[in-house]
């Protein structure tokens, strides 16, 4: 009988055994999904972070290429501008590399020529093609024709300025200054001033050879 007992006892504790070895094997068994799945979760976070690291990085190349672009638009405009901004032009009989040329032969023909005589055949075109391609309103301003060109005293400024002498007898002045201007832009300092124009008594600042059809920076 004490046998008997002593044997159920061991059977008991090899089940109890089995039963805890079991529930282990269980145990490590049921942890390795979660570990599976935490590897998992690893993976797409890194994949995420490449994902955004990625874009981050092609939004940049993308706005340094933008800049690029911008940079050679940019570059290619000035370029554009200085061909436009400089010569040659031809005027008449001559050619000028630049707008302080074209300045420089109307200025000191407008101080050199007598007052109130009209010009020679030769300054004649040359004033007419300066008007021609110079005012914003040639044709209003030549009208039915020009029959020549003089220099008088401006009644209000008191200045030498060109004027001309239409077919049908009428006259008007014109600022050869705002002509030059807009063939080929002047430096700031010689821009057309509104109203008075300072620089009609200024004759030593910009004087070099000119006028009269011989000489001059205009080649």
């Amino acid at each position: 009988m004490a046998e008997t007992t002593a044997s159920e006892e061991q059977l008991a504790e090899q089940n109890t055994s089995s039963s805890s070895s079991s529930a282990k094997e269980i145990d490590v068994d049921s942890s390795k999904p979660e570990a599976g799945r935490e590897a998992g979760d690893d993976i797409a976070t890194d994949s995420k972070k490449r994902k955004v690291d990625d874009g981050k990085g092609k939004a940049k190349v993308d706005e340094q290429s933008e800049d690029k672009k911008k940079k050679k638009k940019n570059e290619e405009a000035e370029e554009a501008s200085k061909e436009i901004l400089s010569g040659p032009v031809k005027l008449g009989y001559k050619t000028f590399d630049s707008s302080v040329e074209i300045f420089d032969y109307f200025y000191n023909f407008l101080h050199s020529w007598p007052l109130n005589l009209n010009v020679n055949k030769y300054e004649h075109q040359m004033l007419l093609e300066l008007l021609q391609k110079g005012h914003k309103n040639a044709a209003r301003k030549i009208g039915v024709g020009i029959r020549s060109f003089q220099i008088h005293k401006h009644p209000k400024w008191m200045g030498r300025c060109f004027v001309l002498m239409r077919e049908d007898g009428s006259v008007d002045y014109f600022r050869f200054r705002k002509c030059v201007h807009h063939i080929l832009p002047l430096p700031d300092e010689m821009l057309p001033l509104p109203g008075v124009d300072k620089h009609l008594s200024s004759k030593k600042k910009y004087s070099k050879q000119g006028g009269r059809g011989r000489g001059g920076s205009g080649k």
